[in-house]
């Protein structure tokens, strides 16, 4: 007598499981890696190690730089001239953010009642016209220039013509015992 060796049909449904599940496992590892590494990343930002490159404070110049650019094409579409960088505009946000680390405040005028003015006879800046702009809390460079972009006042900034310098300066600053990180865009035109 002879046997048969055909295989059952339920043994090819538990190779077949078995494939699933191997598929299954590694898909479950991917999702199981991308998850520490989205959870490493979480925990960094929420340290302050925030996406606009803070280091020592301080914004790398490729992010200044593309505040720049991203505030230079808002100003394009209207047929308005390009800011050019300006070390001594950059000086002078450096200035503001560094009167608000140092007094715990967020505002256009600190809490000894000085306002950009101040800041700007500050650095000896022969202006024609100054302009501040502030953002708390932004830390990616299209949003804080869509965000300006959104407000009346600073969008009237950031399109005034007879602007044509700026200088940019950012930093985490402690309020009312919290961490916020603050960005500086101050622009300019010389007499």
């Amino acid at each position: 007598m002879k046997k048969n060796c055909k295989p059952r049909p339920s043994a090819n449904l538990s190779k077949t499981f078995i494939e699933i599940l191997k598929i299954e496992a590694k898909i479950s590892l991917i999702i199981l890696i991308f998850l520490a590494v989205a959870s490493l990343y979480c925990t960094a930002f929420n340290e302050g190690n925030y996406a606009m490159a803070v280091s020592n404070g301080q914004q790398t110049k490729t992010e200044y730089q593309e505040i720049i650019n991203l505030t230079n094409e808002a100003r394009q579409k209207y047929g308005l001239p390009e800011l050019k960088y300006n070390p001594q505009l950059a000086q002078i946000a450096d200035s503001r953010i560094s009167d608000m680390k140092n007094k715990h405040y967020f505002a256009h005028i600190n809490p000894d009642n000085k306002g950009l003015k101040y800041f700007v006879e500050q650095a000896d800046y022969n202006y024609l016209i100054v302009g501040e702009n502030l953002a708390i809390n932004y830390y990616d460079s299209q949003e804080v220039v869509q965000a300006w972009l959104e407000s009346p006042s600073h969008r009237e900034n950031i399109l005034k013509p007879t602007f044509n310098e700026i200088g940019l300066s950012s930093d985490e600053i402690k309020i009312n015992g919290n961490k916020n990180f603050v960005i500086a865009m101050i622009l300019g035109a010389k007499k």
